[in-house]
Parts: C-alpha cells; structure tokens; sequence
C-alpha cells in the first residue's frame, strides 16, 4: 500500500491473535484498513470486509486500495556485506527497558557497543528491579529514570537534559489471567502500555 505508516493500533494485532487463541471456538479477525475506506464505507468495501468472516484464521489482513494483503514467510539470503545501524558509543534509550527483553537488549549493547542505557521504567527502583540494574552497570554505562511513559508531558520533562541516539520501545504490562477474566481496569493496563506507550514513542521521536 502507499501512504504514510500510522502504526498507533499495532498493538491490537497481538490482543486478537491472543483472543483467538484462548477461545478457539470464537470468530476473531484482524483487519486493517485505511482511514479512507472507513470514510468511504461503501457497500463493495463492506462486503470486503465481510468476506473475511469464515475464514478460520486471525492472521491479520490488510485492505488497501481494491487489494487484499497477507504475510507469510519466505526465504532470504542475507548479504554479509550489510552492516546494521548499530553504533558504538552511542546513546540508547529503552522504554520500559527493566523488564525480561529490555535487559537482555541492554546487556547485549553494553557488552557489542559499549553503549550507554537509559531505561525508562514507572516502577520504583528497589528489590530485584534494582539488582537487575546494578547488574547492567558492571558492563558500563546505565541510568535508570522513573517515570510514566503513558503520561507524555511527565516524559519529556525526565529527559529534557538527555541526548538520544536511538530509542526502543519495550514496555508493557503482563497479567498471567485469560481475557475474559479482566476487568475493565486491568484490561486497560494490559492495552495502554502498548497503545499510549507506542503513540508516546513515536510523539518523542518528532519532538
């Protein structure tokens, strides 16, 4: 498709495929479809909608322009010859980087890219957290800040003194309970992590 990547409700594509998961017998679909088609609803573009119904599977579709889109996967051959975009020396920031992949994220940069870290976590610097993060520190340079990543103001103000080179986006939140077992406040705890977390990532880039 064309058009600028608005990647705001991303986050839903995994809460379906869950959903779909835990209640097999349960139709669950995951559509994307341009803001235009929502504004333009006719009856073609809702019986495309439609025709996805029975289809047995939650793998998300996309629906741009007449055309219907779906990933799979193939094989590619990696050409050596390309370096990634990692730097080092260089200044990255993890949010919501004290859990299980943002620590494993920072180690490997410490220890590959004598990187520098800053982790952005809303939980209070104690108990394994904070050993977790002395640990980090043995391969060098580690700061931990805490803030609200979900409150965009909060978060500006903790880094306004900060030069970033890259940012990562690793927050969220885990409540081991099937979806149909949340209620309303922890269903959004669940979501806004992800959700505000992934609007909030993408409004610091352009700040």
């Amino acid at each position: 498709g064309q058009g600028s990547i608005k990647p705001y409700g991303a986050s839903m594509h995994g809460f379906s495929q869950s959903l779909s998961k835990e209640y097999p017998n349960w139709e669950v679909l995951c559509i994307d479809i341009s803001g235009k088609l929502l504004q333009d609803l006719n009856r073609e573009g809702l019986e495309c909608i439609l025709l996805e119904s029975g289809t047995g599977s939650c793998e998300p579709i996309v629906l741009r322009d007449g055309f219907r889109y779906r990933r799979y996967l193939s094989n590619i051959e990696l050409d050596s010859s390309n370096a990634n975009n990692l730097e080092s020396g260089k200044t990255y920031l993890l949010l919501g980087g004290a859990g299980g992949i943002g620590l494993a994220i920072s180690e490997y940069l410490l220890k590959e890219y004598q990187a520098n870290i800053i982790i952005v976590g809303r939980k209070e610097l104690i108990g394994k957290r904070k050993e977790d993060i002395e640990y980090l520190k043995t391969f060098g340079n580690v700061q931990y800040i805490q803030t609200d990543l979900e409150d965009f103001n909060n978060l500006v103000l903790s880094l306004k003194d900060q030069k970033v080179d890259c940012l990562v986006h690793t927050a969220m939140y885990y409540l081991e309970l099937p979806i149909i077992r949340l209620n309303i406040s922890q269903y959004k705890e669940q979501v806004s992590a992800k959700l505000l977390g992934t609007l909030n990532a993408i409004r610091l880039i352009q700040y």
